[in-house]
């Protein structure tokens, strides 16, 4: 390969990774959903790139997560040209002579390598079908509502289908029309999808049924913390889960289910492979396994063509969890009853500390120990009709189920103790033992986490308007 082709292979790799950089949409511009974009992922595929006599083909292997991106470029015959990594911090490139580039942000590793600035800030979004933020475009779609041709900042970008009900590209073509034209083709073969954690801003339990189920009202919301799901069609009928999810048996997955309760509710009879990457913890109140069973419906009712409506994917997410329904929504929602009834909201966006205890809490154990309480040991506080509300106020600022949990786990106390110091409103989220304090920075966020002990685990997450999925429905 020439040094003009490796240069060129290394553009297009930091080009592809030039979204962990973007900058905010511009007042006038039309803009996008920043979840969708955001949101972790994976991708492998092949790519080829031409400008003028210099040209590359290969492979690549692209992860991205919150905002740190990874990719591996390799040749033909899989020898190693060039692995990319770095954040909105910095970017570098290690070659397999030994040799590393330093630069400041995918931009300027662009043109450093090519020689000419060159737009490259949307080739991610484009990649995925979004338009980038912050400048004008046009987008076509075909009569399936798929994306077909999009144009923006001097490139042009045309999606092929590889099967008439396919909803994601597979291959596409990207043209540069500038002084120094370059045409990149892409084919994607695997890709992978994001299954969000939430916290539940407040918790009020506001009575009880005769059945012996506890009345709540709870504002769920989305945050950036992902755990991600590969998902390959198969020739035969088998649903089937590859690698081990810790402590979870693949009949008890909530993936697993969700892929066998779709099957059955419609009668189709293809199968899937199901590939976890778990990152969210589980027993932490942060509704990570029914984030997995929502994203495999939602992923599936695509990649299956069963073309169902929100409302029916939610039903049959009910049957799998309480807490599935709100995923499949999408947004952040009002809960009301026994966790059934949900109404859309609209909240700020805010950054969260989150202080997250080496302990795993069972949401059944918990309320099994409230349905043990007196009623009149509760504060009851229904909620006035209007869903706007502080909810950081002091009616709101609480989770009813945080005395008989930290009374079981003492390390939800000292977590919730160490965030009390960073802001009043420090509270834990859904069934713990994960606590939580908001604020309207990443940076007080970040700061909030010097008052958490070593040994508790510190993480700042924001809060998401959409889900990574939700325009799959």
């Amino acid at each position: 390969m020439t040094a003009g082709g490796i240069a060129l292979a290394v553009a297009v790799a930091a080009a592809l990774a030039g979204c962990a950089s973007l900058s905010p949409p511009a007042p006038e511009s039309d803009s996008v959903d920043r979840a969708a974009l955001a949101a972790p992922f994976i991708a492998e595929g092949r790519l080829s790139a031409r400008r003028g006599n210099d040209g590359v083909a290969g492979q690549f292997s692209w992860r991205h997560e919150s905002a740190h991106d990874t990719i591996d470029l390799t040749s033909p015959l899989g020898q190693t040209i060039a692995r990319l990594d770095g954040d909105a911090g910095g970017v570098k490139i290690e070659r397999p002579d030994g040799r590393v580039d330093v630069a400041q942000d995918w931009d300027t590793l662009t043109a450093r390598s090519l020689g000419l600035t060159l737009p490259v800030g949307g080739l991610s979004a484009w990649l995925r079908g979004f338009p980038r933020e912050g400048s004008r475009y046009t987008f076509e779609r075909d009569e399936r509502n798929r994306p077909s041709l999009l144009r923006q900042d001097g490139w042009e970008v045309t999606y092929a289908y590889a099967e008439p009900d396919a909803t994601h590209a597979t291959r596409l073509t990207l043209r540069y029309s500038g002084a120094d034209p370059i045409e990149v083709r892409i084919v994607v073969d695997r890709w992978a999808v994001a299954a969000p954690a939430k916290v539940n801003l407040f918790l009020n339990i506001v009575g009880r049924r005769s059945d012996g189920y506890h009345l709540l009202e709870s504002l769920f919301v989305l945050i950036d913390w992902c755990d991600t799901i590969t998902l390959r069609r198969r020739a035969d009928a088998e649903i089937v889960r590859v690698g081990d999810v810790a402590d979870v048996s693949e009949a008890d997955d909530l993936a697993v289910r969700a892929a066998c309760a779709l099957r059955e509710a419609t009668g189709f009879g293809d199968g899937v492979t199901i590939e976890m990457c778990k990152r969210i913890p589980q027993g932490a109140g942060l509704g990570g396994g029914s984030s997995d069973a929502a994203s495999v419906l939602l992923a599936l009712n695509r990649l299956w063509s069963l073309r169902l409506p929100r409302s029916e994917l939610a039903a049959i997410g009910a049957q799998l969890g309480a807490d599935v329904p709100f995923f499949v929504g999408g947004e952040s929602a009002l809960a009301r009853g026994i966790g059934d009834v949900l109404t859309p909201v609209s909240i700020p966006v805010y950054w969260l500390a989150l202080a997250l205890p080496s302990i795993r809490v069972s949401t059944r154990s918990i309320f099994a120990e409230l349905q043990l309480a007196p009623m009149s040991s509760l504060s009851l506080t229904p909620m006035p009709p209007s869903a706007k509300m502080n909810v950081f106020s002091e009616g709101y600022g609480r989770n009813d189920l945080v005395a008989i949990a930290m009374a079981r786990f003492p390390a939800i106390g000292q977590a919730r103790t160490a965030l009390l110091q960073a802001s009043p409103h420090a509270r834990m989220t859904g069934s713990g033992g994960c606590v939580f304090a908001a604020f309207s920075s990443a940076r007080e966020a970040q700061q909030a986490l010097r008052h958490v002990p070593q040994e508790i685990e510190g993480r700042v997450v924001r809060t998401l308007a959409r889900h990574p999925l939700s325009a799959f429905v």
